[in-house]
């Protein structure tokens, strides 16, 4: 039973990454074979090159880690602190299609947890730790998308859906110094946690902008939500900790933005501020477990804050 559950499982994450994928190449033949290997040496004039760049100041939440046991307290844990992220995007269009490819890094600031006890009638009579968090992650997106415009909803402004895969790794890395002993011997060593998740799966977007103001004006308002699916592997392991451990998983995840540009179609340069929200269900195997008698639960990761974009016209 198990073992049909895990191919069947399987075969839907196959099916999932293969549509997306062929939704990818179905337009990838849309390209034209001159803006693919041009004339003459000439690209065509009417494909667009933008590159965007995104900076983003990110508060972030989610559930909390265990790093140790320290007996009869409850198992200490460790939670993460603000970061920001990053974000290079390359956008290809013509006629009203448009191909995408992204890369984003974040990165949380380090964070810090200790817990100390004192058991005088118990065999170990006192014990402490401390230790420091970080987490980070990658994102690659390749899209395909349409321009299907906004006039559904009587607004003048571009309006582009979007297919395409996402691969994704995150990283949580714990490490400090612990210590235990009674009144006839003591303990002190390092400990390290590692936790991480790898995927690859199927993404869709929509993002939009109308003009703001007269048929003159250079503000526009940007928005955009996405959602994927990744498949892959958590992994935890560390030093002077639990036994190594790792098992598939199914991480989705959604994002938004809503913000405000600024263009002049004489000038190579857009500027856009705004506020995005991005989350990540069931990422890292937050347990600590170190006989492997405990059932792993998953902790999720949610980030937001202000962003500053600037888009250049490269051709």
């Amino acid at each position: 039973m198990q073992s049909h559950e895990h191919r069947t499982g399987y075969g839907l994450r196959r099916k999932l990454l293969g549509t997306a994928s062929v939704l990818a190449l179905v337009g990838l033949v849309q390209l034209p074979s001159e803006a693919r290997a041009g004339d003459n040496g000439m690209s065509d004039p009417d494909w667009h090159l933008t590159l965007d760049m995104v900076g983003q100041f990110t508060m972030n939440s989610g559930g909390r880690t265990i790093y140790g046991d320290p007996g009869l307290l409850p198992n200490p844990t460790v939670g993460i602190n603000d970061g920001g992220d990053g974000l290079i995007a390359f956008t290809l269009s013509k006629n009203d299609w448009v191909y995408g490819l992204s890369f984003n890094y974040g990165r949380t600031s380090t964070s810090h947890a200790s817990f100390s006890y004192s058991y005088p009638s118990y065999p170990y009579q006192y014990g402490s730790g401390d230790v420091r968090h970080n987490e980070s992650h990658k994102i690659v997106d390749f899209t395909v998308g349409k321009d299907v415009g906004l006039g559904m909803f009587g607004m003048d402004g571009s309006s582009v859906v979007s297919l395409g895969v996402e691969w994704a790794n995150f990283s949580a890395d714990t490490a400090g110094n612990f210590t235990y002993g009674s009144k006839y011997y003591s303990t002190n060593y390092p400990r390290e946690i590692h936790r991480r998740f790898n995927g690859i799966g199927p993404v869709i977007s929509w993002n939009a902008s109308t003009r703001i103001g007269d048929p003159g004006s250079h503000l526009s308002l940007n928005w955009g939500v996405m959602g994927s699916v990744l498949f892959g592997t958590r992994k935890t392991y560390g030093v002077n900790a639990f036994p190594a451990r790792k098992d598939g998983g199914t991480v989705p995840r959604a994002s938004g933005y809503l913000g405000v540009g600024w263009s002049s179609p004489d000038c190579p340069y857009a500027f856009g501020i705004g506020y995005a929200v991005q989350s990540s269900w069931g990422v890292f195997d937050g347990n600590y477990d170190l006989d492997g008698d405990e059932d792993s639960f998953r902790v999720n990761r949610l980030s937001h804050g202000p962003y500053v974009d600037l888009t250049l016209r490269l051709h």
